[in-house]
C-alpha cells in the first residue's frame, strides 16, 4: 500500500485563529503565497493506514486539556516551512501531548516538537522583506490551543504549490 504523509496539528482557540489567519492571508496576498490554516504540527508520520491514526488521535485528544504555550520570538529562516514564524516555548503540557503521540506510534519514525506558528511559506523572499515583516507582525503572546486537525498530502512541502495538496481529515476538540 501506497504511503501517505499524516500530519497532527494543533489549531489556536477561535478569536486568536481568526487574528492569525488574517496575518496569514495579508502576508501570502502580499507575497503571491498560498494561505494555510494557523497550526503547529505536534506530530507527523507517514503510514498507509490513516483510520488508526484518526483513532489514536481521538483517544489521545479525549484525554487532553486545553493548552497554552508562551511565545518566545517572532523570526525567519531560508526553510520554506519556516519563511516567517512565532517560535513558541515547550513547556510541560506540550511535552507531554508529544510523548503520547510517540507512545500511541512507537513503530514509526519519532517526531521531535518544534513548537512554530509558521506566518507564510514562500520560497525566494528576500532577508530585507523578512527582516521588515518580523518587526510589524503581532501575534498571542500566549498562545491558546483548543484543537487538533489531522492533516494527510502526497507530496512533500517543499513550494507554494504543496500546499493545495493538504486534506483536513477531520477535527477534534481538547477537553475545557
Amino acid at each position: 500500500m501506497k504511503k501517505i504523509s499524516v500530519s497532527v496539528w494543533l489549531i489556536p482557540e477561535e478569536y486568536q485563529r481568526k487574528l492569525l489567519q488574517e496575518t496569514i492571508n495579508t502576508l501570502s496576498n502580499r507575497y503571491g503565497a498560498f494561505s494555510f490554516i494557523p497550526h503547529i504540527t505536534i506530530y507527523h508520520l507517514e503510514t498507509s493506514d490513516v483510520g488508526s491514526v484518526i483513532a489514536a488521535t481521538e483517544m489521545i485528544a479525549k484525554n487532553t486539556k486545553v493548552l497554552s504555550l508562551n511565545l518566545n520570538k517572532i523570526s525567519y529562516s531560508n526553510v520554506f516551512t519556516k519563511t516567517l514564524f512565532a517560535q513558541y516555548e515547550i513547556n510541560p503540557d506540550l511535552k507531554r501531548l508529544n510523548i503520547e503521540f510517540k507512545k500511541v506510534f512507537s513503530d514509526f519514525p519519532q517526531y521531535e516538537i518544534n513548537p512554530h506558528l509558521s506566518l507564510i511559506y514562500k520560497n525566494n523572499m528576500s532577508d530585507n522583506d523578512k527582516l521588515e515583516e518580523i518587526q510589524k507582525i503581532k501575534v498571542p503572546h500566549k498562545l491558546v490551543l483548543d484543537s487538533l486537525m489531522i492533516i494527510t498530502r502526497n507530496s512533500s512541502i517543499a513550494q507554494d504549490k504543496d500546499v493545495m495538496d493538504w486534506k483536513s481529515i477531520c477535527k477534534l476538540h481538547l477537553v475545557e
